[in-house]
């Protein structure tokens, strides 16, 4: 017993040469008693239990932003440190917060960017604009669904800040830089999780105007799955959960268009068959016995008749032969070496002298030698 009471006071006396005085956070959680009060503070990452003795705040609200003056104590029965709190002082009100969000909801309707028919895509996602910080986890969620499900294309990345004070300017800049080429199928704006504080960017109205005006269609993936309250989910063309959701949607379109250019082929086929068993009649006709049989009139109305059809299908023939091979130019075989997509000749050459291609409906080993 002796020893703990020696740990206490040790603690005690250590706590009592802090200086801090003062601290500012987010309220995340917020408990009453009948005489006291107790409050959980948030900064960033970090958290801080306060406690205030005999008195109440009966106006505090989660989300509220509060400064505290007090000091660090100890809590003997619980073993834990906690800020005592003197005096509470509201610096930014969750109700103003909320008006605000509810204001800028109505204008973005009231311009028709909330509400307003979205752009849809309507070709293969083959070049794809990714909008988020080059450092985060989140684009390793995206590259591992991508890997996996064998994406066909191009992925170009803008390094952009994504909360914080610079994180407007920076998203609408990698809009714009993206609006300006020609070849971007698809704009995709990401990022993983956080607080209030850290989502409250998505929810500006030049970012929102930003991506209202753009050419291009922008999917977005901010906040958590449960969570789609930012207003950027609403003025966006389409918003997704997670960054991995919106991976496993562009595969699924892309194997709609794919299943799409197999449709491509077997019409063009049977159009094929079609041209040939009407050339082979138009061929076989033996006008001596027809103008036997007519007059040259009639005759005359029989061809042309013929011609037209063999002209139609003809035309059919060139429309889908001419689209089947401007969908088929993108999709491109993959090379893997030890499981692992290569794009160098240095890849090539070193190891062991195995490869994997991997075309659009099989996949093929071949063992190779350089000379």
């Amino acid at each position: 017993m002796d020893n703990i009471c020696l740990i206490n006071n040790d603690i005690k006396n250590f706590i009592s040469t802090l200086k801090y005085n003062t601290i500012i956070g987010e309220i995340i959680e917020t408990k009453m008693t009948p005489y006291h009060h107790y409050i959980t503070l948030r900064n960033d990452d970090y958290t801080i239990k306060c406690n205030a003795w005999s008195k109440t705040y009966d106006k505090l609200k989660i989300g509220n932003i509060v400064k505290i003056t007090g000091k660090m104590n100890f809590s003997n029965k619980s073993y834990s440190l906690y800020f005592k709190i003197d005096n509470l002082e509201i610096v930014e009100n969750i109700g103003d917060k909320l008006n605000a969000y509810d204001e800028l909801k109505l204008k973005l309707t009231e311009k028709k960017m909330i509400g307003n028919i979205k752009k849809k895509l309507t070709i293969f996602p083959y070049n794809i604009g990714l909008i988020t910080s080059n450092n985060s986890a989140v684009i390793k969620d995206m590259m591992s669904v991508f890997h996996s499900k064998k994406f066909i294309g191009n992925l170009y990345l803008k390094n952009s800040t994504m909360q914080g004070d610079k994180c407007t300017s920076s998203i609408v800049e990698g809009i714009e830089y993206f609006n300006k080429l020609n070849y971007i199928d698809l704009i995709i704006i990401f990022r993983g999780g956080g607080s209030n504080d850290d989502l409250d960017a998505f929810n500006n109205y030049e970012m929102m105007k930003s991506i209202h005006n753009c050419n291009h269609i922008i999917y977005c993936a901010v906040g958590h799955a449960s969570d789609t309250t930012q207003l950027i989910n609403f003025v966006s063309d389409k918003s997704f959960g997670t960054p991995s959701i919106v991976s496993e949607n562009i595969i699924e379109e892309q194997n709609k268009y794919y299943e799409l250019f197999k449709n491509h082929k077997n019409n063009i086929n049977k159009l094929l068959n079609k041209y040939e068993e009407y050339k082979d009649k138009f061929n076989n006709i033996n006008y001596n016995e027809k103008i036997n049989k007519f007059n040259n009139k009639i005759i005359l109305d029989k061809i042309h008749k013929i011609k037209n059809i063999y002209n139609k299908q003809f035309m059919k023939y060139e429309k889908y032969k001419n689209i089947y091979n401007e969908k088929i130019k993108i999709l491109k075989p993959i090379i893997f070496k030890d499981n692992k997509e290569i794009t160098t000749y240095t890849e090539f050459n070193n190891g062991f002298k195995k490869l994997k291609i991997s075309f659009i409906d099989k996949d093929v080993n071949i063992y190779y030698k350089i000379i």
